[in-house]
């Protein structure tokens, strides 16, 4: 007997489970099931799954899709099944998202699955999901939130393994969904290798993303004519590849560094002076830092800075802007 619902435990034969229906799963497919494999071939299920019968006593699964597919997996023939009749189903599908939400932290592709599965299976009204749903699932009841869920659980398989495998971000696979299959792949294997965060894949699709609507080409073209195919694989770098990249997108860019390395020089400040200049030269002022320990060095700096806007360095400098 199960003392939260009252109702008693059966031991439910695995082959008589439909596994394939997953109208109230929450998950795309199967995934991280590697940790609660191991954990059932040591203590088995501890927590009952949740089936409902239907009117010819077909069993379909409402929770606990992971742990009679890793009960499977470890050749397990049944599992303790807690069986109810089946009701409402908007109703029932609640119930199980939040027997997920409150045991776990759930993927941003689950949260995708369930907006989806609400809007699109149970007619829920944008009112009622903005409201009551989304917040029910720890997200904001925004108009925002409703467009991106969605377009995450229209993403293709690629691009939802690749994010659960935490090769790519869903923010970017939701960017290059549009992209050409070979494309995604392309940058997904790129992001794997190189082992990319979040600031470097953020850059480095910006830049691409430039590159294929500039020259209206694909990612494995700009890559051949950059020179990259071709570069020994231990020595491509996130570096290298955005240091090529970024002089293909900017073309005067490499031309502007060697310009603005040798004006810093003529201007003859202390090395603590800073100059910052605008990425890729792409902007209109620059900023100045500088630090002093008392009144005098204050002013010391500040005379040099002054001497400096009078060079006509200074002037060139900002003629590279």
């Amino acid at each position: 007997m199960d003392k939260h619902s009252g109702k008693s435990i059966k031991n439910v034969q695995i082959k008589k489970i439909n596994i394939r229906d997953r109208y109230y799963s929450i998950s795309p497919f199967p995934f991280n099931g590697e940790k609660l494999l191991n954990s059932i071939k040591i203590a088995g299920i501890t927590v009952p799954v949740q089936l409902e019968a239907g009117p010819d006593k077909d069993l379909r699964v409402v929770s606990g899709f992971k742990r009679i597919y890793a009960s499977a997996q470890a050749e397990m023939t049944k599992v303790p099944a807690i069986i109810g009749e089946r009701g409402d189903f908007l109703l029932t599908f609640w119930r199980a998202v939040q027997e997920n939400y409150g045991a776990r932290e759930l993927h941003d592709l689950e949260k995708a699955e369930i907006v989806w599965k609400l809007q699109e299976l149970h007619s829920v009204g944008e009112p009622d999901l903005l409201s009551i749903y989304l917040p029910g699932i720890g997200l904001k009841g925004s108009r925002y939130e409703i467009d991106k869920y969605l377009k995450l659980a229209g993403l293709s398989e690629f691009l939802k393994k690749s994010c659960i495998k935490n090769i790519l971000l869903c923010g970017t696979a939701i960017e290059v969904r549009n992209w050409p299959e070979s494309d995604q792949v392309f940058f997904a294997g790129l992001a794997e290798s190189l082992k990319l965060g979040t600031n470097k894949q953020k850059q480095l699709l910006r830049l691409i993303e430039d590159l294929k609507k500039k020259e209206r080409i694909g990612l494995n073209d700009i890559w051949e004519s950059s020179g990259l195919q071709d570069s020994d694989p231990g020595n491509l770098s996130f570096e290298k590849i955005h240091r090529v990249l970024s002089e293909r997108r900017f073309p005067v860019l490499s031309e502007h560094q060697e310009k603005w390395k040798k004006l810093r020089e003529g201007l003859a400040l202390q090395q603590d002076i800073k100059l910052q200049i605008p990425r890729f030269f792409d902007g209109d002022s620059i900023t100045v830092t500088f630090s002093a320990a008392d009144p005098a060095e204050f002013r010391n700096k500040s005379k040099q800075l002054l001497e400096a806007s009078l060079k006509k360095e200074l002037g060139e400098i900002y003629s590279l802007l």
